[in-house]
């Protein structure tokens, strides 16, 4: 076990948390995460009309706390049940964005359900953007982890200064930094490391610096 402000804050036991990953983030792979210790995240991508059943078998795969990432990008909202935000909140521990600006009404919707909210972004302008909206994490996503955020090179340079700025946690996810560098993730003030498919074996960083929202 290792404690960190991010293990405190969701209720794993070590500071990871599985990447959304789209379909590929079954009920099975997040509960199999979570009972582990890490954050378990359920995938929604093409599943949303099903949503209520998939949360269903995570949790009668585990008892721990786990996580659903939503897509969010504008062309994909007007077929999307708003409805969905506020179950997955009921329901996870967190809920997370991706692929859309940071909305402070979705950021709303899930705090009124009593869920925490995390934003995947690609660049230094939306992640001040998440911060700003009420997220509780912000994830600075690099190239390496799917390069499908627009500029996300530009997100290790600048996810310290984001973080430090903003009251959130901050960290990019899996393949987001150059090699080498994996021991930083565990360096006094960062508190997780995001997993996914650019992350076996761990080659590159993801710190996280973090400071107290909730």
């Amino acid at each position: 076990m290792l404690t960190t402000r991010f293990t405190e804050l969701v209720g794993c036991a070590v500071p990871i948390q599985q990447a959304g990953m789209g379909a590929a983030s079954s009920p099975e792979l997040a509960a199999a995460v979570s009972n582990v210790g890490g954050l378990g995240m359920l995938g929604t991508a093409r599943w949303l009309p099903n949503l209520e059943r998939l949360i269903d078998q995570v949790q009668a795969l585990t008892s721990r706390p786990f996580s659903v990432n939503f897509i969010v990008a504008p062309e994909l909202m007007e077929n999307i049940d708003p409805g969905c935000f506020a179950l997955a909140a009921r329901r996870a521990r967190l809920v997370e964005f991706f692929w859309g600006w940071p909305d402070p009404a979705l950021v709303a919707t899930v705090h009124a359900e009593g869920a925490l909210v995390s934003w995947q972004v690609g660049f230094k302008e939306e992640a001040v953007a998440a911060a700003q909206a009420g997220a509780d994490l912000v994830i600075a996503q690099g190239v390496g982890a799917g390069g499908t955020s627009g500029a996300a090179s530009a997100c290790w340079r600048y996810w310290t200064r984001c973080s430090m700025r903003s009251t959130c946690r901050c960290w990019p996810p899996a393949g987001s930094g150059p090699g080498g560098r994996w021991r930083q993730c565990w360096q006094p003030g960062r508190t997780g490391r995001g997993w996914g498919r650019a992350s076996s074996p761990p080659r590159s960083p993801t710190p996280i610096r973090a400071t107290s929202r909730r």
